[in-house]
């Protein structure tokens, strides 16, 4: 009786470490990994190219050698970023990878919404922070698209032409008013030759 009771009580331990060690940090499962972005200012419905490179080694010096994962679905998410700080977890877009060549994977991100973003690795439930090798937060600037009636150049109604044509006419100015006082001028007698 007490040899079966050792025995449960065993299994019982061996299954908690076990289903505690699979629930553990998804860093925890996944080598190190660092991210590269198209552009981290796209306009809004610009399509950024993501790019992740796994290592086997935190400082990122050797290449993956894991299993071959066709897809890594949600493993990087753009998450809105309010003026205040304040993140929206609700609106967190997520982005999937797909294997692209040896310990590099590829996928995309499209934010429709103007504002600004942190792209985050893993569960954005868990928090921002991920230790060394890991990718730190990486900060999005969707611009909001420009409107018809503005101006090509900022702080100018008329465009980039209107410096240059204001330039002009000044140039034109001072050149037609020292050729008037030239003209006015007189002159001196010029010596019989």
């Amino acid at each position: 009786m007490m040899r079966r009771s050792v025995v449960a009580l065993s299994v019982l331990v061996v299954g908690t470490v076990l289903a505690l060690a699979a629930a553990g940090p998804a860093w925890a499962k996944t080598p190190p990994f660092g991210v590269q972005l198209s552009t981290t200012r796209p306009q809004p419905g610009e399509t950024v190219s993501v790019t992740v490179r796994f290592w086997d080694d935190r400082r990122h010096t050797k290449p993956a050698t894991w299993w071959d994962v066709p897809r890594i679905p949600h493993l990087l998410w753009a998450v809105p970023v309010d003026a205040q700080g304040n993140n929206d977890l609700e609106a967190a877009v997520p982005v999937t990878v797909r294997r692209g060549g040896f310990a590099e994977y590829r996928g995309t991100l499209t934010l429709t919404e103007p504002g600004s973003y942190v792209l985050v690795p893993f569960s954005v439930e868990g928090g921002f922070d991920a230790p060394a090798g890991y990718p730190k937060p990486i900060a999005l600037d969707i611009a909001a698209a420009p409107s018809p009636a503005m101006s090509a150049t900022s702080g100018s109604g008329g465009g980039p032409w209107l410096p240059i044509a204001i330039a002009s006419a000044l140039g034109a100015a001072v050149l037609g008013a020292l050729v008037a006082r030239r003209a006015r001028r007189p002159r001196a007698p010029r010596p019989a030759a």
